[in-house]
This record gives structure tokens, sequence and C-alpha cells, in this order.
């Protein structure tokens, strides 16, 4: 991870940290580090499209407790859900969070923590409804939510799931 060489800030420096310390040093997976991927590409459009500021001059000192505070109450008013709204500045932080430590080890993560969210709770029922309703009424969507019940209600093996074939259903049974 690399300091920018500015007398006055320390700008951020992303690319090393998504291609290399993510996974090579922390070994997180393809999704994860995209996923860290997009809430940056998120962050850098908030702090130049918004905000209006240079993301090449935007250092650790512009990334205050106040302006992360923005920054999520920005995600909230843009529609997104609360997960995602707390997943981005998750992201967003823990990114700062490294990259100032690999600056400034001696002062590191000197903002406090941005409070996340809340989240409302389902119960497990709903949580069940949410997810055996999710696929879309399509033909494709009977057969994604078909796949969720056999998967639920039997709790059956994905690999079995997989070896399933039209012989073995009983559709003279009571109960195929």
């Amino acid at each position: 991870l690399m300091k920018e060489k500015n007398p006055e800030k320390t700008v951020f420096k992303t690319l090393e940290f998504l291609e290399h310390y993510l996974p090579d040093q922390v070994l997180k997976s393809r999704n994860t580090v995209e996923t860290y991927r997009d809430a940056l590409t998120v962050f850098r459009r908030y702090v130049t499209d918004i905000r209006h500021l240079s993301i090449r001059s935007f250092g650790f000192e512009d990334c205050t407790h106040d302006f992360l505070l923005s920054y999520i109450e920005f995600l909230k008013q843009s529609g997104n859900a609360e997960t995602t709204c707390n997943n981005r500045l998750a992201a967003t932080e823990h990114t700062y969070g490294i990259l100032q430590t690999v600056n400034f080890p001696a002062e590191a993560l000197t903002a406090s923590r941005v409070p996340f969210l809340k989240v409302p709770k389902l119960t497990m029922e709903e949580a069940l409804k949410a997810l055996l309703t999710a696929p879309p009424h399509t033909k494709i969507g009977q057969r994604d939510q078909l796949i969720l019940i056999l998967l639920y209600d039997s709790a059956i093996r994905v690999s079995e799931l997989l070896s399933l074939d039209v012989s073995s259903v009983n559709l003279n049974a009571e109960i195929p």
C-alpha cells in the first residue's frame, strides 16, 4: 500500500488494497473483493459527484466522522436498504482503517466509527416467507421456488438435488 508524496495530504490508494492486500494477504474471495470495489466506487462517486471534491486530493484527514455520517445519510436517501448502507459504510471504514494503519501506524484510525443504521429484525417465519416467495412468477421462477421448497422441506443436500431426475419423483404416492 502506497503513500502519496504530498506534504499536505495523504490520499487514498485503493488499487493495491483491492488487488493485493485483500486477495493475497488476508485471502478474501473474489466476491468479497468485488463487494469492496463496488462500495469504494460508490464512495468515490459520493466524494466527486455529490461533494464536488477531487479524488486525487481527498485525504485521510478529509474522511472525518461527520463526513462519513453525511455519506451514510446520502446512501439512505438514495434509496438503499439499511443493510446495503451498512455494508458500504463498513467496507469504506475498513479500507480507510487499513490504509491509514499502513500510512500512519502510530495514529491508526483516529476517526471514531460511524454508527450503523438499525435494520429491522425479521422473525424466522417472515424470513422464510421472504426467501420462498423471492423468485419471480415465471416458469424459471417457479422452478427456483420448487428448488428452495425442496431444499428446505426435505433437508436434501444440493448434490442429491442435482442428481434427481423425473424418475426420482413418485407422483402416484399420496405425497409425491
